[in-house]
């Protein structure tokens, strides 16, 4: 239920994102990341990301695509 969260001021959803240098498993963290970019958009609040390491990016920019309308504020 989103509603309470509407009611107050937030700035953005983050700092979220993928970590190559994570213990946690790459599919726990893209569920992660897909449920805060889905809370970003049903929210229309800004994202704040964060990558760390260059072998994840290209999925993180891919799942961002996937679920944020054009444009969105990140």
């Amino acid at each position: 239920n989103l509603h309470p969260l509407s009611e107050r001021h937030i700035a953005g959803v983050g700092e979220t994102g993928l970590d190559e240098t994570s213990k946690s498993p790459l599919d726990y963290q893209k569920l992660a990341f897909e449920r805060q970019v889905l809370l970003a958009r049903n929210l229309n609040l800004p994202l704040i990301l964060h990558c760390r390491g260059y072998s994840h990016f290209n999925t993180m920019l891919d799942c961002m695509e996937s679920i944020l309308p054009v444009p969105h504020h990140v």
